[in-house]
């Protein structure tokens, strides 16, 4: 099941996202707490698979929907683990931009500022590539 950790381990990927659970966002019931929960029992296992955690990137991946309270319970969850990164995922499926920029708002004030949080898009980039730091040192 996590073959993909242990690829990205191999290929030797600067960044890896956790497997987890996901749901369209226009999902409401049991379905999507099921997903969440699922999310955080992956996150452990993919822990416990990852082969090179000094040298490489493990990000959790927030769910829970729609449900703030959902979004809530996986965010501590994930930020109890002290992972190196997080990402906002789950979204774009479907929910109106309100909708979106809501969780998206709730999950950044709940993650730490001093990790990295990525967020995926509908737009032609969906990540970018930050140089400033490099440039910090020929300063």
């Amino acid at each position: 099941m996590f073959y993909q950790l242990l690829f990205q381990n191999r290929i030797g990927a600067d960044i890896i996202m956790a497997l987890d659970d996901v749901v369209r966002t226009t999902i409401t019931g049991p379905r999507v707490e099921e997903a969440m929960y699922r999310t955080l029992r992956w996150i452990d296992r993919c822990i416990a698979a990852h082969k090179r955690p000094e040298e490489q990137n493990l990000f959790g991946i927030v769910q829970g929907g729609l449900d703030p309270v959902l979004r809530d319970i996986c965010v501590r969850g994930l930020v109890d683990r002290k992972l190196p990164g997080y990402a906002i995922g789950g979204l774009s499926g479907g929910e109106d931009k309100n909708s979106f920029w809501r969780v998206v708002a709730q999950c950044t004030a709940a993650l730490p500022d001093d990790k990295p949080r990525y967020v995926m898009v509908q737009m032609t980039l969906s990540f970018q590539d930050i140089l400033y730091s490099n440039h910090l040192k020929f300063v």
